[in-house]
């Protein structure tokens, strides 16, 4: 540790921590350290050049000073301190005067001090008060001592001690000066970065309450149209179905129909509500080692039937080795996404492929599709929460929340979600995640491919 940290830690010991006292406490610590120090120094030239009374009034003047520094220090009783210690100082210089030499000693000289002092560490009520002292006493000692010379004797036995107690009080008040204005100067410094701090942290503040409102009223227009109009329609298709005489055929495309819908809504809603529930509540992550070939397998036994529906082929190429340090319900919640969205944007009869590798101290989980792709714009914007909704090859619709939650919920979990898209092409998301295990050892274990299940391995045909 550097020299200046140890004075600077010094210090703090002696005025007090920051966090611990008011700047009020603190500065009237200050005050009786520097005020106890000009006493420590000044009372052996006192004595050494035989001013004995006013060597005895500094030691009265020390005792009391130390009783209080010692309640404002570790009581934290310094209003009266700050009034007594004025008082005290004017009663002491007021002595000093008569025995020091009067006008011709160094008392006007530590007038200023104890001024400026007041002036620095006290409250700004009683300034004015101070000023009026300061212009007050010293005007009416120098008055007296211009009508009642004899009041006040030259107490130097010589031309040097003189010298002397001008050039040591000459020294004190310019190293407290010093000291005091270096105090004040890091005082109005730390003051100034706690503001401009504080400020960083109010218009972050700002800047977070206006994306949330931003965000609530992009919220409450998915609830009224996106959520709203699916259910419509299933309230429509059931009302045909029971109003009418319909065929089996239109029957069966109803239901069909009926059940698009119902899965697209039940999917928003899914994600409405884990949406909702990460802003609601403090969502916590609960990291486990996580099997990122389990995860697929469980997503894809529900999302299987949808690709069937459209005859996509997925080709699934995770192996059992690859081990993610995650939480098991965002992951699945992250694959269950992107493979929606992959199969919804891909054509009839096109192909999403599932793989994992791994990449710097983690494991990268990827769906790729040959579908529709995306632009540079869409792109940009495929991360934030829009009103305007987006459809698929066979006009499922999508909200963009999915993709927005995905996102938070990676970043949450210590990883990333990226893109790499080209239009009329396809797409492919990528989920990095850290690793639960090397990733040198992960590879050195064989790729069981039995542990896929019957459903994905019919898949992969």
């Amino acid at each position: 540790m550097k020299p200046r940290q140890y004075l600077l830690r010094f210090w703090n010991a002696l005025a007090g921590e920051y966090d611990q006292f008011t700047p009020a406490n603190r500065a009237f610590n200050a005050v009786s350290v520097i005020t106890l120090f000009i006493l420590l120094i000044l009372l052996p030239f006192n004595i050494f050049i035989g001013l004995y009374p006013v060597a005895a009034v500094m030691v009265a003047v020390l005792l009391l000073q130390a009783g209080m520094y010692y309640l404002s220090r570790w009581h934290k009783k310094y209003v009266v301190g700050i009034i007594t210690y004025a008082f005290c100082s004017y009663i002491t210089l007021g002595l000093n005067y008569f025995f020091n030499a009067g006008s011709t000693g160094p008392t006007l000289c530590l007038f200023f001090l104890t001024y400026q002092l007041l002036i620095a560490f006290s409250p700004k009520k009683y300034h004015l008060g101070w000023t009026a002292l300061h212009l007050l006493l010293p005007l009416g000692l120098m008055a007296m001592e211009y009508g009642r010379p004899n009041l006040v004797p030259d107490t130097y036995y010589s031309r040097g001690a003189r010298l002397l107690d001008l050039s040591s009080s000459y020294l004190v008040i310019l190293v407290c000066m010093y000291c005091i204005t270096i105090y004040l100067r890091n005082n109005y410094s730390r003051e100034r970065g706690l503001a401009l701090e504080r400020e960083k942290k109010i218009q972050a503040q700002n800047e977070a309450l206006e994306k949330a409102d931003r965000e609530k009223n992009k919220m409450f227009s998915i609830i009224s149209h996106d959520l709203r109009a699916p259910l419509n329609s299933i309230i429509t298709a059931l009302e045909l179905l029971d109003e009418y005489e319909l065929s089996e055929d239109e029957r069966k495309k109803i239901n069909v129909e009926l059940l698009s819908v119902s899965r697209n809504t039940a999917d928003m809603l899914m994600n409405l509500l884990s949406w909702s529930s990460a802003r609601i509540k403090d969502v916590r992550v609960h990291r486990t080692e996580v099997h990122l070939q389990a995860v697929v397998v469980d997503v894809l036994r529900v999302q299987q039937s949808i690709a069937a529906a459209k005859q996509i082929r997925i080709i699934v190429d995770v192996p059992y080795t690859a081990l993610a340090l995650a939480d098991r319900d965002m992951v699945e919640l992250i694959v269950r996404n992107l493979v929606q969205n992959a199969i919804k944007f891909t054509h009839a009869s096109g192909i999403v492929h599932i793989c994992s590798y791994s990449s710097e101290g983690g494991v990268v989980l990827a769906v790729k599709d040959n579908g529709r792709g995306m632009t540079e714009e869409q792109q940009i914007k495929l991360f934030q929460l829009q009103t305007t909704p987006s459809y698929g090859t066979q006009n499922e619709k999508g909200t963009g929340l999915g993709l927005v939650l995905c996102n938070e919920f990676a970043e949450m979990m210590a990883g990333r979600l990226w893109v790499e898209s080209l239009e009329g092409t396809g797409s492919a998301f990528y989920l990095y995640l850290p690793a639960a295990l090397m990733p040198e050892k992960a590879a050195t274990k064989p790729m069981p491919r039995q542990q896929l299940t019957n459903m994905v391995l019919e898949n992969n045909l």
